[in-house]
């Protein structure tokens, strides 16, 4: 190694100084640096110059290895001495430099956002613009694009043209390699020693374009001849180059039918690897349908927006995202290739009711594949993949994607036999990522991503107060940030920060619950009442948009509400309650960097993706517990992502993490537990819902444990022939856990909420297969094999497993005492347990004959009392508060006059009561009751579907539900549209008619709405 000791200290300084520069540090406050950083800059440019020039006299792997840390140096140097702006009349070679060695090293990302900081004009030598066009042809995948300066030496137009013919139409690549040899031949001999040196920064660049070339290796890893894929690559906006991450699947085989587990790391380009798969499944390989399923609706949303730009001039093939009503969608488009689109449970629900569906999918994809052990997903989760694994045609391919899997090696081995993941997946290079911890002197202290325990440098003087009454003569001084106690000074310093810091790139506020988001909003406001200090944030936003969206929040919620005015402060809320379309409207204005403020709960982990540079953290606590280290992990992936920015910062804002991390063993343990979290070396396994029904548990710490026989032998003493187990069960853990406290008590209750949760996914999953077999002894041979093949009977040890095959068959026993020919068809498809789905089969066929002939309200009540009488446990507020709040939802009443027929002041909580009660729980009722209904009847369903519907989007005209569910889910948008244009009914089948009729007027009244309402709907009329 060319670096020793001295020289990583002097990286450190370099560092440390650009951190000062970024956080805005007066160069008067800067420590005394004991070396001069800025001497490295020799050695750095020596260490890259001379692996450039020796390179190709080695071999190319084994030197690249042995010069690898040594580049690492040059290019993060390269990267802060610009950052740094110590002399700014360097800017541009520095930046060229570490573009050069980023490429080099493999990190297309870093490579990218530096190239794209290069002011062209400023680039003095014709060889520096060779290099700049080139990288900049190869990272924004723009073969024909014009630059505004000219190289004036035409000795390298060959090679700059041979480049733009191999990656816009595939000239073969030895044209690239002869004309850099001979202009090499050439400047060789001449006196030009600069522009030699900077030819031999070429000669790597050629190599590794060569090798991530897409129209040099697509064809060699999929056996196929260029032909193949010259449709793909044609188009402009194809992937031209490779990234790491996507050679490195397609060479774990996954476009030869390969199945495979993608363990990479966040924002490395895996999810364009779908539409590569896509391409050869659909177009060479000749297949006919992909099935997509991604957790969140808004990550759906985006795979398919994605997906139908990319295939927008393919018309064999049709990209549907399902809809999120529990109805069936049409499945396939006849005369199609297509690609569908499905959370989890939609697909589920899809496959009840088309079990051979399954035989017909060439292709499954999960993205964001982790959710196994989810509390609320993790059971049907896990039996979906488990039924697709045994029952999916012998020549369809599985492929699952996760940022956060750190035993893929397992999930791998369960389903497919063997290990098919990417055991090397660590080695993909991503943008850096810094932990800063603020003291109480106001210093942050930061360490670097995957160190543990050693600080790295710290950054002085942050943090200079404000007093907020200079104005008046208040006795009490009113400061910012506050210092009186650490949650107020906490909130202080995320708003202080951002408003510091957006102006280098967006920052995201990160709270652990969305009653937090209002409080820091609320101390915003109070702020700017007192003095403007928070114009940086405010000059970082477009002025246009935030009227924009003071208009969209008034709608909402209303004119004087706190979101109407924090926008006007430049900051926008992000969480799961939001309305879909306004959500969706906050992350695209965040992308195009409309707006650089967000305030956000954990909805930031979940796979979307919003452009972030700063993270700052105001509590990781989430309910009564903290965020697991998987989560943190996903969190941390979500700043700097590749291609965006070269470094993402972490900020822990809480003072006393830092300075009490050694005061007692308390505090000593809970700063380890964090300095792991943030450092990437404990990331939980991922494990199986199911599983807990075997596991040993403790309700308070490990004070009391019970063994893993304790569920089971409870469940066998109550759940056979017993409707009513479920409250003989809890009374049972009522009584275990009476001489624990009061804590404990309620872990208990909600273990056992847990394992009815698992008992039900179990019951109506294994209905459906008895539904489909219906012959007693084969029936209880799919039951042990189904048991056989979960993930929870992989990872159990012997003892589990038996416990787990005995459960499996109490409950197959139940199923087969209670199906019969009368009822089979509704078992088989509802996603309730037992108890609830008798009660609703029942209560259905008793009132058919009144609902089929009952008004729109009399019909919504009728049903909804049902759901009341079923669910009033769980449910907080009484049925007439809920009925008119779901009279109101579907009038187009904004929350603030909903959450007028409830005694609370917390709109959130309204919310969350429509978007979880309402529009979710309660549309998903109506599913199983539509199921209910007798298939001789042909009104009710009718019926139920347009309620269900009405409810799910909070609207009345077919007009108004056909918009949410065919442009965008914002109820209030598309009641304006059908106001304004006097639209109500609209058939389906005319609807599209009807939007292209009316385009032009919408689009003009969207004009007064963000952005992304425009965008959406323009998208829509390209697609009909």
């Amino acid at each position: 190694m060319i670096f020793k000791v001295r020289s990583k200290r002097m990286l450190k300084y370099e560092k440390t100084k650009s951190k000062l520069r970024e956080f805005s540090v007066d160069k008067t406050e800067y420590p005394k640096f004991q070396l001069k950083s800025s001497d490295l800059l020799y050695t750095t440019i020596y260490a890259l110059s001379t692996y450039c020039e020796k390179y190709h006299n080695f071999d190319y792997e084994e030197f690249f290895d042995n010069s690898k840390e040594d580049l690492k140096i040059a290019a993060q140097y390269f990267d802060y001495a610009v950052q740094s702006e110590e002399d700014l009349s360097y800017s541009n070679n520095l930046l060229l430099l570490g573009a050069v060695t980023y490429f080099i090293l493999e990190n297309f990302g870093n490579a990218k956002v530096l190239i794209g900081k290069i002011n062209e004009e400023y680039i003095e030598t014709s060889v520096e613009k060779l290099i700049y066009q080139i990288l900049f042809i190869l990272l924004f995948n723009s073969p024909n694009k014009v630059f505004s300066s000219e190289i004036t030496q035409n000795i390298y137009d060959p090679i700059i043209n041979s480049f733009r013919g191999h990656f816009s139409s595939g000239d073969t690549f030895d044209n690239i390699i002869n004309n850099y040899n001979v202009i090499r031949e050439k400047m060789a001999h001449s006196n030009e020693i600069f522009s030699v040196t900077y030819l031999d920064f070429l000669g790597p660049i050629i190599i590794i374009a060569q090798e991530y070339s897409s129209w040099n290796f697509l064809p060699k890893w999929t056996e196929m001849t260029e032909e193949g894929w010259d449709r793909y690559l044609n188009l402009d906006h194809s992937i031209h180059l490779l990234w790491p991450a996507q050679k490195m699947i397609i060479q774990e085989g996954v476009l030869q039918n390969q199945n495979c587990v993608v363990p990479l790391p966040t924002g490395v380009g895996k999810t364009r690897s779908f539409e590569l798969l896509a391409y050869y499944k659909l177009i060479i390989q000749d297949r006919n349908n992909i099935v997509i399923i991604a957790p969140l609706r808004a990550l759906c949303n985006e795979i398919t927006t994605d997906l139908k730009f990319i295939f927008k001039d393919f018309s064999e093939i049709a990209i549907t995202k399902f809809t999120d009503v529990y109805q069936e969608d049409t499945f396939f488009k006849t005369q199609k290739k297509n690609i569908i689109i499905a959370t989890p449970e939609k697909f589920v629900f899809v496959l009840r009711h088309a079990p051979n569906l399954i035989n017909y999918i060439d292709l499954f994809i999960f993205d964001e594949a982790h959710l196994f052990d989810d509390s609320s997903r993790g059971v049907d989760y896990e039996l979906l993949v488990t039924e697709i694994n045994r029952l999916a045609n012998q020549n369809s391919q599985m492929v699952l994607y996760s940022a956060i899997l750190s035993n893929s090696h397992d999930i791998s081995n369960w389903l497919f036999g063997e290990e098919k993941n990417l055991s090397n997946s660590t080695i993909i290079a991503t943008s850096n990522k810094s932990v800063g911890y603020i003291g109480n002197n106001t210093q942050i202290h930061f360490y670097e991503r995957g160190e543990s325990l050693e600080e790295s440098y710290f950054v002085p003087n942050i943090v200079e107060s404000v007093n907020l009454n200079i104005n008046n003569n208040n006795f009490q001084k009113w400061f910012f940030p506050r210092t009186r106690s650490l949650a107020d000074r906490k909130i202080d310093l995320c708003i202080y920060f951002t408003n510091k810091l957006v102006s280098n790139g967006a920052a995201a506020t990160f709270v652990g619950k969305p009653a937090s988001i209002k409080t820091i909003m609320s101390r915003m406001i109070e702020i700017s009442s007192r003095q403007d200090v928070l114009t940086n944030q405010k000059q970082q936003t477009n002025k246009n948009e935030i009227s924009k969206f003071k208009k969209l929040f008034s709608l909402h919620y209303d004119e004087d509400h706190i979101y109407t005015k924090t926008v006007s402060l430049g900051t926008l809320p992000h969480y799961a309650n939001l309305i879909d379309g306004v959500r969706e409207a906050i992350e695209y204005s965040i992308k195009i960097e409309d707006f650089k403020s967000i305030i956000c709960t954990s909805t930031l982990a979940e796979g979307i993706n919003i452009p972030i540079k700063y993270l700052l953290v105001h509590s990781l606590s989430q309910g009564r517990g903290k965020m697991e280290n998987r989560k943190i992990a996903n969190l941390i992936g979500r700043t700097a992502r590749s291609g965006m920015h070269t470094e993402g910062t972490i900020l822990l804002l809480d003072e006393n993490l830092y300075e009490r991390r050694n005061s007692d063993y308390q505090n000593k343990q809970k700063w380890l537990e964090n300095r792991e979290a943030f450092s990437n070396l404990n990331v939980e396994e991922c494990k199986s819902k199911i599983l807990s029904l075997v596991e040993p548990f403790s309700p308070d710490y490990g004070r009391h444990t019970a063994t893993f026989q304790l569920i089971s032998d409870i469940l066998k003493i109550y759940y056979p022939n017993n409707n009513d187990w479920k409250i003989d069960f809890r009374e049972e853990f009522s009584s275990l856990s009476n001489h624990l406290s009061l804590g404990a008590q309620a872990t208990m209750q909600q273990i056992a909420s847990n394992v009815f949760k698992v008992v039900n996914s179990l019951e109506n999953y294994l209905s459906f297969i008895y539904a489909e077999v219906y012959e007693d002894e084969v029936f209880e041979e799919i039951v042990e094999d189904i048991a056989e093949n979960t993930f929870a009977m992989y990872l159990a040890t012997k003892s589990q497993r038996e416990i787990l095959l005995e459960i499996f068959n109490i409950i197959g026993d139940k199923v087969q005492q209670t199906l019969d020919n009368n009822n089979e068809f509704y078992y088989s498809k509802s996603l309730y347990g037992f108890d609830i789905s008798t009660k609703i089969f029942e209560w259905t066929k008793i009132n058919e004959e009144k609902l089929t002939t009952a008004e729109t309200n009399v019909l919504i009540e009728k049903l909804f009392m049902l759901f009341f009488e079923i669910f009033e446990n769980e449910l907080e507020y009484d049925s007439i508060q809920y009925l008119s709040s779901i009279y109101d939802w579907i009038a187009n009443r904004n929350i603030i006059h909903i959450q007028k027929h409830f005694e609370i002041d917390n709109f959130q909580k309204i919310e969350k009561l429509i978007r979880k009660i309402i529009s979710y729980d309660f549309t998903f009722f109506i599913g199983s009751i539509l199921d209910a209904v007798s298939e001789s009847n042909e009104v009710l369903p009718e019926k139920l579907k347009r309620v269900q519907k009405m409810i799910k989007y909070g609207v009345r005209s077919s007009f108004s539900i056909e918009f949410c569910e065919k442009i965008i889910n914002d109820r209030m948008i598309a009641n304006v549209i059908a106001k304004e244009l006097n639209i109500s009914d609209t058939e389906s089948q005319i609807f599209s008619s009807v939007i292209k009729y009316y385009s032009d007027s919408i689009i003009l009244l969207l004009e007064d709405y963000p952005k992304y309402y425009k965008e959406k709907f323009e998208l829509y009329l390209k697609s009909v």
